[in-house]
């Protein structure tokens, strides 16, 4: 907390990304944090692992589904817009059908925005390694593609509310397709693409969005002329 508080002071900064906290960690003075520095960004990117309690301690988790929940419930009373994303492991050793239900119960319910999602593999030296890997890799595909399909149709839903809207978008540079074509992010860490000029990159620019798809979002620029700006724009990742 007091990271970000001082981060927050300095002049230039914009925009703050805080990523990947855990959830033993992630106390109220946290959560606060969100109410009252308005440079703190609606994004965080918040592992949940499992939805199974079980596999969460066979994982060496120390926090347990309910408490995981809990704290996006308090995260989104005090930023109801919160962009949230996370990351799955799917068949672990001995995940049961029924510890995959867990899992694809809490993820429906969190309504991810975005979200890694990784099928199980034995990586030498971890204290997983004696568990072997006894889920086929027919099961663990299975289960991603059950993730993966929420996800979509979450994502899509969360953009197709935003066509029509305007948001402001940091320039990041060059799209790899198309010509003149620009990517950004929104402050909920959405991609962006939109038809722009060079003078863009390190800006931050009103877009107003046309069409989405699930992971991204196109649009128009707000105001003529503002690509011919030089005021350049940071933004950090704690």
């Amino acid at each position: 907390v007091q990271l970000l508080e001082r981060v927050h002071e300095i002049e230039g900064i914009d925009r703050i990304r805080f990523t990947s906290p855990h959830p033993v960690g992630f106390k109220q003075d946290l959560i606060d944090c969100y109410a009252r520095l308005p440079k703190l960004v609606e994004y965080i990117h918040f592992p949940m692992q499992s939805g199974s309690n079980r596999i969460l301690k066979a994982m060496r988790r120390p926090y347990t589904i309910e408490k995981f929940k809990s704290i996006i419930a308090e995260l989104r009373k005090v930023r109801p817009d919160m962009y949230i994303s996370t990351d799955i492991i799917v068949g672990f050793p001995g995940e049961t059908d029924e510890d995959f239900e867990l899992t694809r119960q809490a993820f429906e319910e969190v309504g991810f925005d975005m979200a890694y999602l990784f099928k199980y593999s034995v990586r030498p030296g971890t204290t997983a390694e004696p568990l072997g890997d006894p889920i086929t890799k027919e099961q663990k595909e299975q289960r991603n593609q059950i993730l993966l399909e929420i996800l979509r149709k979450s994502s899509l839903a969360r953009n197709e509310a935003l066509i029509g809207k305007n948001e402001d978008v940091l320039f990041e540079g060059p799209a790899k397709k198309g010509d003149n074509m620009f990517v950004g992010r929104t402050a909920g860490n959405r991609v962006v693409i939109v038809k722009a000029s060079p003078r863009l990159i390190g800006q931050i620019v009103p877009v107003h969005f046309t069409r989405v798809t699930a992971s991204t979002l196109f649009g128009e620029l707000v105001l003529e002329g503002v690509e011919a700006g030089v005021n350049v724009t940071t933004s950090v990742a704690v």
